[in-house]
């Protein structure tokens, strides 16, 4: 099951990422990082061009509030990260790119050369949040050689602990409902488990932004709100104060995962009070958080027809579903407890790992997903409006492709434009531009117009390709020849611009 060089299994994760890798025994084991520790907090402290990078980073945040960045896994897909870091601005890439640079050098410290990986993103990213994951591997100077769905990583990582990688179960086949609150993102999937050989996504759901950090921020609130109240000083007012009282909330959820009561010592701006929280009052400043991810895990069941009585396992992923306010709704929602018997800071990490060790070895793994948004592009309808025309629909089977005919706008034109968009609405001012096909150097006819089809394919890691080719002005099944068609991003990074980040990310000191 293993290489030479054995292949990485990296969750780039909001709050906190993880590696791991499957050793001799075929057993998945986490890398430690270079504070001997299994997770390292994603986590920056930009100071010129030297990044201080995880628990440093964290203590070190209040020396230089301006140049502490976390939670940048949020903004990926887009054209920059929304605040000033240090006085500049970077490209949520980029941060990412930074991060995986500071892994890969322990990685390379224990295993090796060798920078080949596997990464996962939620169920849930759009094509061009999984581009931008892509390109920030590329930055860091990893080989990145598939990108895999969390949730599915954490299924694959919960059939190898209950021994069902290669080891037929009770079930021929066993149905999961896994629920993966992150630090910033959140995906409910269903998936289907055959003989831990198959991995089948029947649909998801989820929502980019939500997640442990939002617990945090409404933990920072309150707790600067009581501390506002005894002394006068509202924290939140300075850079300082906000990450001081942000590290304050998210000791503080630490401790109530444990004990229903927490007081907390604080000192700031000279004045020193004892902050008291109780889980009552966590749990209802946050209840309409919490029952967001509850209505979007009734929505993910309703869509697929299925009942409660119908999935056999509800999996918890994600390291905010330590809070116990999810277990507690989990079990009342679906009539059965989570179960609790994988890593919720590992699973992730191992599971793709054993999946890349599986890939390498040419094994009998295979992995179905689903696209979590459905593809179309733009048109006009019969009354000149603008449309957004389905082409796929979400939650189909990947890989997956449709073909669209389109005449030219007038004889004698040699290229074409398409608008592609994700998105649930027929009205494109609702959806998400991913990008414009261009296809060139059509054929010409002297007194017609040419026809062109445009396919565009869901790979099997969501990504969108594009293909295109002429076809006759009257026999439209008839061929002509093969197109050149190419997809420019709307948000993503040009081969020159990953070029240069990369040549930048090489000017920074990494600790």
């Amino acid at each position: 099951m293993t290489t030479k060089h054995p292949l990485i299994g990296i969750d780039l994760g909001t709050t906190t990422c993880s590696m791991s890798y499957v050793d001799h025994a075929q057993r998945p084991m986490t890398l430690v990082n270079f504070e001997g520790q299994l997770t390292t907090p994603s986590a920056l402290l930009i100071e010129g061009q030297q990044v201080v990078v995880g628990e440093e980073a964290k203590r070190a945040s209040t020396s230089h509030p301006e140049g502490y960045v976390e939670c940048f896994k949020r903004f990926m897909g887009e054209d920059l990260y929304p605040e000033m870091i240090d006085g500049r601005t970077f490209r949520p890439e980029f941060l990412s790119a930074l991060m995986l640079a500071r892994l890969k050098q322990d990685a390379v410290r224990q295993l090796g050369e060798e920078h080949r990986s596997v990464i996962t993103v939620p169920a849930y990213f759009d094509e061009s949040r999984r581009r931008a994951t892509r390109d920030a591997g590329e930055i860091a100077g990893l080989k990145v050689i598939d990108i895999l769905n969390e949730p599915t990583a954490a299924a694959i990582c919960y059939a190898y602990r209950t021994d069902q990688l290669g080891h037929p179960g009770e079930k021929e086949i066993e149905r999961l409902l896994v629920y993966d609150l992150g630090g910033g993102t959140f995906d409910t999937t269903i998936l289907e488990i055959e003989r831990g050989q198959e991995y089948r996504t029947i649909a998801t759901e989820g929502e980019v932004r939500l997640g442990g950090y939002d617990w945090d921020t409404r933990l920072r609130d309150l707790l600067a709100e009581q501390f506002h109240q005894k002394t006068g000083i509202n924290p939140l007012e300075s850079p300082y104060g906000r990450v001081e009282f942000m590290r304050l909330a998210q000791d503080t959820k630490h401790s109530l995962t444990l004990r229903g009561k927490v007081s907390k010592p604080c000192s700031f701006e000279g004045k020193r009070e004892v902050l008291e929280t109780t889980q009552e009052d966590f749990e209802r400043i946050t209840a309409d958080l919490l029952d967001r991810s509850k209505q979007t895990t009734e929505m993910l069941l309703d869509n697929t027809k299925l009942s409660w009585d119908e999935i056999d396992t509800v999996l918890l992923a994600g390291g905010s579903t330590r809070m116990p306010m999810v277990s507690k709704m989990l079990t009342e929602l679906t009539g059965k407890p989570p179960v609790d018997s994988v890593s919720r800071d590992e699973s992730v990490a191992h599971g793709a790992a054993i999946y890349a060790s599986l890939l390498s070895d040419h094994g009998n793994i295979r992995v179905v997903n689903v696209n979590a948004h459905s593809l179309r592009i733009l048109g006009v309808n019969k009354q000149g409006a603008r449309v957004a025309d389905l082409l796929i629909p979400k939650n189909t089977a990947l890989p997956a492709k449709m073909v669209k005919v389109y005449p030219v706008a007038k004889v004698g034109q040699t290229s074409i434009s398409v608008n592609v968009l994700e998105g649930e609405s027929d009205d494109p001012r609702i959806c998400e531009e991913i990008g414009t096909v261009r296809v060139d150097d059509l054929p010409t006819f002297t007194e017609q117009r040419v026809r062109v089809a445009v396919q565009l394919k869901y790979q099997e890691d969501g990504r969108v390709n594009v293909a295109a080719s002429a076809r006759h002005p009257e026999q439209l099944s008839k061929e002509i020849k093969k197109v050149r068609a190419t997809l420019e991003p709307k948000h993503g990074m040009s081969r020159h611009e990953i070029r240069k980040a990369q040549r930048e990310l090489e000017t920074f000191e990494i600790v």
